[in-house]
């Protein structure tokens, strides 16, 4: 009954024009900002002395960098996917949270559990060298390679964890919709 619920709030949210150009807008923008940082990771040394080595001039740094692109390629299949899911995801409740709060003049404090979740979704958007850059920058670099060694995924453990906490803020954030109509006061 609550998926009925979340199905119908999804539908009222998207049938509207604005937030189905929202949400294809945001995906794009999402998506290859998620890729421009994967490319940064894969690079970065290159990247680096590009931008800082005098011998190279504006347009052989332009060159390296748009050739830097095709690094995106060696990305395992399965962080392609997660990285698209994840920025899918994070279109839809972004573009949710704005229709709830078009809707609503007051933040309820029930909203909090959403911008949780948007936030560490966030924070789980990549491949699983960005979970790990993330974990290593909390745990230390040598525990983050032993603890990505031992994970079954190496690692893309974070980027499904990020799928599943988008998908309980989107889930909450619809159930919001669905109760905008009434009032408990």
């Amino acid at each position: 009954n609550q998926i009925k619920i979340v199905f119908n709030s999804l539908l009222t949210v998207f049938t509207d024009t604005f937030y189905r150009i929202l949400v294809m807008s945001l995906f794009i923008i999402i998506t290859l900002f998620n890729f421009l940082i994967n490319i940064l990771i894969l690079n970065y040394d290159l990247l680096a002395l590009a931008v800082t080595a005098n011998y190279f001039d504006l347009e052989s740094k332009i060159k390296i960098f748009l050739n830097s692109i095709a690094s995106v390629a060696t990305l395992p299949f399965g962080s392609l996917v997660i990285i698209i899911l994840l920025s899918a995801l994070l279109a839809i409740l972004i573009s949710i949270f704005t229709f709830y709060f078009n809707q609503q003049l007051i933040l309820k404090k029930e909203t909090r559990v959403g911008i949780s979740g948007l936030v560490i979704g966030f924070l789980g958007i990549g491949c699983s060298a960005c979970g790990s850059l993330v974990l290593s920058s909390l745990i230390g670099f040598t525990t983050a390679t032993a603890l990505i060694g031992f994970l079954p995924l190496q690692g893309l453990e974070f980027g499904l964890f990020g799928i599943l906490m988008l998908l309980l803020a989107i889930y909450l954030t619809a159930l919001k919709v669905s109760l905008l109509n009434n009032c408990k006061i």
